[in-house]
């Protein structure tokens, strides 16, 4: 039985898009942009559950770049449709499913999954056996797919096509343009951009609708100076970000967080590194603000964990460096420090 999952119109209208532009006869790749926080996995769930029930026949491969997006998606999927034929391939999530009809796969993975495939001598010598055929590619927050050919993505894009010269490629993403390239349809995959809920009034409209928290930035008092901080590649360079910052800036700071957040709830905190992490998060503490620190010196586990005990409300701030940048889904949050 499917169960009934209440889509919002923006998801319908985002699902249909794609069914209108490829009933249109377009040959291309076609992206989907909708802002974060609207719902992008529900979107999915419902394209490739009715997809699947017109064409029962079809093979589909759901592409992403974290472990969290990988189960979040898929999770989101089977609560749409419990009996789902979907299976998972991610190294982060020990799960090596590859003949499914619905693959939810890790692209750091995925790629040296089928590279290792072709490389071993199968039985039958002319048929290389990895994910096999697939009729759609979907690949969410896709504006980090680069259009240089030599990238993961390109190469599990390439290879997949090899099987199915016909296999077309679905894109998901909040933001359609990339740094230095321009709109993500100037070159590379994409080719079309199907639906733009990215505008103002797009915007405007799910704000006044409640469908988007109307986010409120409040200037600080305590400035960093940053004028001796290098840039790589469009950002600041982490290291001499992380010195600029001292900890009696850091301490003042935090303050200020706390002084301002004192009604809020359930906080979400972004430090310059590792060391600044954790000193955000001891000083949270001291100042009776329950935290704790994910970054990537602590084991996978342990971050795991820390962010489970941040869900079931244990701790008031979580703390990350780097770590909870693309999709970490937590409804709860009202304040981003």
């Amino acid at each position: 039985t499917m169960l009934d999952f209440q889509s919002r119109w923006y998801q319908e209208e985002a699902e249909f898009s794609i069914f209108d532009y490829f009933a249109k006869g377009n040959k291309g790749n076609p992206v989907v942009a909708m802002p974060t926080g609207t719902g992008k996995s529900v979107v999915i769930g419902n394209f490739v559950r009715r997809a699947f029930e017109l064409w029962p026949t079809q093979r589909f491969m759901i592409l992403t770049h974290v472990k969290e997006l990988i189960s979040q998606n898929a999770e989101k999927l089977q609560a749409i449709w419990p009996t789902a034929p979907l299976g998972m391939y991610s190294a982060g999530l020990s799960r090596r499913d590859m003949g499914m009809p619905i693959v939810f796969g890790g692209v750091q993975s995925v790629a040296p999954a089928i590279k290792k495939a072709l490389l071993t001598e199968t039985i039958l010598s002319d048929i290389r056996l990895h994910f096999g055929w697939r009729d759609l590619l979907l690949i969410d927050e896709c504006h980090l797919l680069s259009p240089n050919d030599d990238t993961l993505y390109q190469y599990v894009i390439s290879e997949l096509l090899k099987i199915n010269p016909n296999m077309r490629t679905v894109g998901f993403t909040a933001t359609p343009y990339r740094l230095k390239q321009g709109m993500i349809t100037d070159g590379g995959i994409f080719t079309d951009i199907c639906y733009d809920l990215t505008t103002i009034e797009s915007f405007n409209r799910l704000i006044a609708e409640g469908y988007l928290a109307p986010l409120i930035p409040r200037p600080t008092n305590v400035v960093i100076d940053v004028s001796n901080v290098g840039v790589t590649g469009g950002e600041y360079n982490s290291k001499q970000l992380e010195e600029a910052i001292g900890d009696e800036t850091t301490f003042n700071g935090v303050k200020e967080m706390v002084d301002l957040g004192r009604d809020r709830a359930c906080w979400l905190v972004f430090a310059a590194g590792v060391k600044n992490a954790e000193k955000i998060a001891a000083m949270l503490n001291y100042l009776g603000i329950s935290a704790a620190a994910v970054h990537s010196k602590n084991k996978p586990k342990e971050n795991d964990a820390i962010i489970e005990a941040f869900k079931n409300g244990e701790y008031r701030a979580l703390v990350n460096a780097n770590k909870l940048t693309t999709g970490f889904d937590h409804p709860p949050i009202d304040l981003i420090g």
